[in-house]
């Protein structure tokens, strides 16, 4: 009985002091959420690139030949036009939607492949032609 008393004695003391000024709280105040940044619409821009680039053939890429690239190659959304290349509507037009894609979508797609394809940062290249070659840089993210 008298651990009873005491209880209720702690339990109204308690009641008693428990602030009641909106300063003055027990627990931390969380702070408001700030809204996330804006998204890019990468469902859409993924489906332009996809449906501009589609009907484009498959073609073999030549061999590194070990040059080392200079900084300038090395750039976000690199275009060259080489000499001499024609390039056709089709693959102009791939070139032109693949530019306009963000990396973020790029990166939010390709941080999904097995670990040991994750650097510290990486750069990931599209070439649609000789005269059309599009990066992507890429920090390391992996998914748990």
């Amino acid at each position: 009985m008298a651990l009873k008393l005491v209880a209720a004695t702690i339990l109204l003391l308690l009641l008693t002091l428990y602030p009641t000024s909106p300063q003055a709280q027990w627990l931390p105040r969380r702070s408001p959420s700030l809204p996330d940044p804006p998204r890019p619409l990468c469902v859409s821009q993924i489906a332009l690139v996809n449906r501009a680039c589609g009907q484009l053939p498959y073609a073999q890429l030549p061999t590194p030949s070990g040059e080392v690239e200079s900084n300038q190659h090395r750039h976000h959304h690199h275009h060259e036009r080489e000499e001499g290349h024609v390039e056709t509507e089709k693959e102009e037009e791939c070139c032109r939607w693949l530019k306009e894609v963000d990396n973020v979508c790029v990166c939010d797609m390709l941080v999904h492949l097995p670990p040991f394809l994750t650097r510290p940062v990486h750069e990931y290249k599209v070439v649609v032609d000789d005269g059309c070659e599009v990066s992507f840089g890429c920090a390391s993210r992996l998914v748990g």
